[in-house]
């Protein structure tokens, strides 16, 4: 290889990154092998280089033949350090920063990148502590100032978040930091009105940057989160995600890209190339109710194509890898993953989720199969045009519900999961290993935290108040300051109680089963019910109240109810909760009756093959019915 050939090479790959991967990365590491290269930074460059088209595995190796040649080569320890936390092997992640560190003590980017590992494990006062340190050793570090934005925004802390986002912007305008502090929520809402305010403001804000004609290159990248907590705040959502999606549709037009994989008609008798994609596909709640769909999806008709990310691997993700045709692993740029996606020539592209993490909602905007769909793992509305049917139930929906959806709503007859029955102990624990009285009664409401609307804690308050031996059990949130926020809403909405509200620490499934069992009653959260956990307490055969509101994403625990065929815990008015909540507490005889009959009906929520039957019908009749183009230009 001529010096000159190298020179070029070596350009080539180090502008990489801003290209469309046509670069055939691999080949060039062959090639380079083969010539028994000893240059250590052409190594490095093409371990980065293979980093982004998301071959990791090949990166690692790179770097590492990198450091054979040269042991102290501090950019490869901190690309070994990057491609292990792309990977989510964070312990390694974490090893090779710090050795970066040792090198070179004055690398804030090495400080910035140990902080996103912390703060992905959400040990946010390393990630804070990491950011700080960076912004000692260069003042002006955008990406530190950024971080540590959304690390207070993850907390709820969002004074801070926006105190840090501005002091970003005063350093460098960035239109990625301005859309995410527009779209900056609270996690925990004051009030009903408190969300209306923050609505209506986050719009206005949204309108702004559109008169203004801001532009992203890669909003994945360069904004990183989604508008997730808008579902939680018990309103109709399809007009203000619509506007949001309108918005990223201006500010980057190349999201709507369409990808052309296979521009001709289905023919009959070929097997449907059905795409899967999410990034929990592990022991997540995601997981677990998709994992017998894609096993069990007729072989006979359907090619099932696994679309992953890199991260968190436990038993559940190995079976569901098993039990997939092709497993894909996507890369964490957005073009790239596209193209990837594409490359299948997919007939159909089902989301399981759309709006828990910006990585699939950005991807929902593009065009990579004749048939795009998305069901209830964030069970709203997506608001993208790109996107053509919600797949819901005839059980969780209202009438008229086809009103909260931009896509074209499919009711199937039951939700849209396929799981077994969980493990249970044959024996009952004792409240005692619990830390409670067995004259206490237990009233446990195990949702995340941010699901507590200001409209459920009159409800919660007035229980406490009728049951003198009552106490209101919660489970911490993933931030401690998440709780110290409902508490101070609490300490307003029902003070004279609050002394009997008792929060405890994330468990173990296995411990979180045992301590269900011992609750009298689960309250099932106003406006944003229950889903997979609903299912794990019905497991148990514990009465859930619930009062299914108007949106979908409020009448899970009534779908599962109605699978069920029992109605006895559902509720349509406030004095019907609590009349309903004190007799499951005091009433042994009617709670033994009801956990009887839950017991011996729950066998319906598990291991449903109608589902799956219903699913391929929908699958068959969408591939028919699809266009053979969109007017789009093709990539």
């Amino acid at each position: 290889m001529t010096a000159e050939n190298l020179k070029r090479r070596k350009t080539k790959l180090r502008n990489l990154s801003k290209e469309e991967f046509s670069f055939d990365v691999k080949s060039e590491l062959k090639k380079y092998i083969q010539n028994n290269s000893t240059d250590p930074i052409y190594f490095n460059d093409l371990g980065h280089a293979l980093q982004i088209q998301g071959h990791w595995d090949e990166a690692i190796s790179c770097y590492l033949k990198a450091l054979q040649l040269q042991p102290d080569y501090v950019a490869a320890y901190f690309n070994l350090g990057s491609a292990y936390l792309d990977q989510g092997n964070l312990t390694k992640a974490i090893s090779f920063f710090q050795k970066t560190l040792e090198l070179k003590p004055d690398m804030a980017g090495a400080y910035i990148n140990l902080g996103n590992v912390f703060q992905y494990q959400g040990e946010m006062k390393k990630a804070v502590s990491s950011y700080q340190q960076a912004l000692q050793l260069q003042p002006d570090a955008v990406a530190a100032y950024f971080n540590l934005g959304s690390a207070y925004q993850d907390q709820g802390k969002l004074d801070k978040a926006n105190f840090y986002y501005k002091k970003a912007l005063k350093i460098q305008p960035d239109a990625g930091i301005e859309v995410k502090s527009c779209l900056a929520l609270p996690v925990i809402s004051e009030s009903r009105e408190s969300i209306k305010t923050s609505r209506r403001i986050l719009i206005q804000k949204i309108d702004t940057l559109k008169n203004r004609g801001l532009s992203l290159e890669d909003p994945n990248k360069q904004v990183g989160s989604t508008h997730f907590l808008l579902a939680y705040h018990g309103l109709n959502d399809k007009e203000i995600n619509n506007q949001i999606a309108s918005f990223y549709i201006q500010a980057c037009p190349d999201l709507t890209r369409t990808f052309s994989p296979r521009p001709k008609k289905h023919r009959t008798g070929r097997k449907i190339r059905v795409g899967i994609i999410s990034r929990y596909l592990f022991d997540h709640t995601i997981g677990n109710i998709n994992k017998g769909i894609i096993k069990l999806l007729s072989r006979d008709k359907f090619q099932v194509i696994l679309f992953r990310f890199p991260g968190k691997a436990d038993q559940v993700s190995k079976d569901i890898d098993n039990s997939a045709d092709v497993v894909v692993i996507l890369p964490s740029i957005l073009k790239s993953a596209r193209k990837k996606i594409a490359s299948q020539s997919l007939d159909i592209l089902l989301y399981l989720d759309i709006g828990m993490e910006p990585m699939t909602y950005f991807l929902a905007f593009s065009r990579m199969a004749p048939v795009q769909c998305v069901t209830w793992g964030h069970p709203v509305t997506t608001g993208i045009p790109n996107m053509d049917y919600y797949i819901s139930s005839e059980t969780a929906e209202p009438p008229g519900a086809q009103a909260h959806y931009t896509e074209r709503l499919i009711l199937l007859k039951s939700l849209v999961m396929h799981c077994s029955h969980p493990e249970i102990d044959a024996e009952v624990p004792s409240r005692v290993k619990f830390g409670f009285s067995q004259n206490h009664k237990l009233y446990v409401c195990p949702q995340t935290l941010f699901k507590f609307h200001p409209d459920f804690d009159g409800i919660l308050g007035a229980i406490l108040r009728r049951d003198p031996q009552g106490l209101l059990i919660l489970f911490q949130g993933r931030h401690t300051y998440w709780k110290r926020l409902l508490l101070n809403r609490f300490a307003r909405t029902f003070p004279d109680v609050i002394n009997r509200v008792r929060f405890l620490p994330r468990m173990p499934k296995k411990n979180y089963l045992s301590f269900l069992r011992v609750a009298d009653v689960l309250l099932d959260t106003l406006h944003f019910s229950g889903g997979y956990s609903s299912l794990l307490a019905l497991a148990c055969g514990v009465p859930i109240i619930t009062w299914p509101g108007t949106q979908m994403c409020s009448r899970l625990t009534l779908a599962l109810y109605k699978q069920m065929d029992i109605m006895d815990c559902v509720v349509n008015d406030t004095q019907s909760y609590l009349n309903l909540a004190f007799k499951a507490a005091n009433s042994p005889m009617w709670a033994n009756a009801i956990k009887a009959k839950i017991k011996a009906r729950v066998g319906a929520l598990f291991e449903n093959n109608e589902i799956i039957y219903e699913l391929e019908s929908f699958f068959e009749k969408a591939v028919l019915e699809a266009p053979t183009s969109h007017n789009l230009p093709i990539f």
